[in-house]
């Protein structure tokens, strides 16, 4: 009788930690970066993106008459991590991050010069996924 109120109060106390050691939830996000310009071949670009450290590469695919376009679902736990290069002065580039089909940041890089009058070709874009206690607040 003792061994099984021992085993049977083991059990209870492993399932309530357990319980209260569960991973953080994982998020689910679209990631969307878009390249435009006057031709198609103006408007490629090549990149890379990391998900909680992970780093994969872009395939991207050509979109309309002017545009290549890269989109992905991913999960995401800490962090979101995007880089994208355009191969032409000339294009436009713009990254998207949506959450549940809300846009939860953006970056754009327009056909232009800097003042130092050198273009610029990358973009960046980080993304800290909030946590509970920044969602409360």
């Amino acid at each position: 009788m003792k061994i099984r109120f021992a085993f049977t109060t083991a059990m209870a106390l492993i399932s309530i930690l357990l319980f209260s050691c569960e991973a953080e939830p994982v998020a689910n996000y679209k990631i969307q970066v878009l390249c435009t310009a006057g031709t198609q071949t103006e408007a490629s670009f090549w990149g890379t993106y990391t998900i909680d450290g992970k780093i994969k590469n872009m395939k991207t695919e050509k979109f309309g008459t002017n545009s290549y376009v890269f989109e992905s679902e991913v999960s995401a736990e800490d962090i979101i991590e995007i880089s994208a290069t355009k191969d032409s002065a000339t294009s436009d580039l713009q990254i998207k991050i949506y959450k549940d089909g809300d846009r939860v940041k953006e970056a754009y890089l327009d056909a232009y010069k800097t003042i130092s009058d050198n273009y610029v070709y990358t973009l960046r874009l980080e993304y800290i996924v909030p946590t509970e206690d920044d969602s409360e607040e």
